[in-house]
């Protein structure tokens, strides 16, 4: 089992991903998600398809919505069809495996709302919690960087979500 999360970490770190921001575009969540899905897409369409695996992982975890007020369920799915009882994912739809991964390239990833989110998860999810995982959330969520942009948009919930945990 260690040995594929070792392959899958080697598979995330060969993308080399990079969040590209298009010009006038807002940055926050839906940016990191959209980029992760694009690369994933590239992957796929270059017949890797274990990297596009990663990748698409990394984009679900980044497209639940925030609920900063929410302390024990702060992310809910981004779409939801009560009609036909489909959702989009939340944080319980992760695998052991899927968490020990996020876990594992936590130290991989510089770009602060991915580390955020992923740490947040691991937070929530594993038992028992993990102090560094509270103070990573904490941390990462704080590092943004404010405008009038990204207030509006990320920013005020990752810093309601980051003094909450803090409290």
């Amino acid at each position: 089992m260690e040995n594929t999360l070792d392959h899958a970490r080697e598979k995330f770190l060969e993308c080399n991903w990079e969040t590209n921001i298009p010009e006038n575009d807002h940055y926050g969540y839906s940016t990191i998600m959209q980029s992760l899905q694009t690369l994933a897409k590239s992957m796929l369409d270059t017949g890797r398809t274990e990297e596009h695996k990663v990748l698409e992982l990394l984009s679900r975890a980044a497209s639940m919505r925030l609920i900063p007020s929410s302390l024990n369920e702060p992310f809910k799915p981004i779409f939801e069809d009560f009609q036909m009882g489909r959702r989009s994912t939340i944080p319980e739809d992760f695998t052991a495996e899927e968490l020990s991964f996020f876990e594992q390239i936590l130290d991989d990833i510089s770009e602060s709302f991915l580390k955020a989110r992923l740490a947040d998860i691991l937070w929530l999810m594993q038992k028992p919690k993990d102090i560094n995982h509270g103070r990573l959330v904490i941390d990462a969520y704080i590092g943004n960087e404010i405008d009038d942009q990204s207030w509006q948009k990320d920013i005020n919930k990752c810093l309601e979500r980051g003094a909450r945990l803090a409290i």
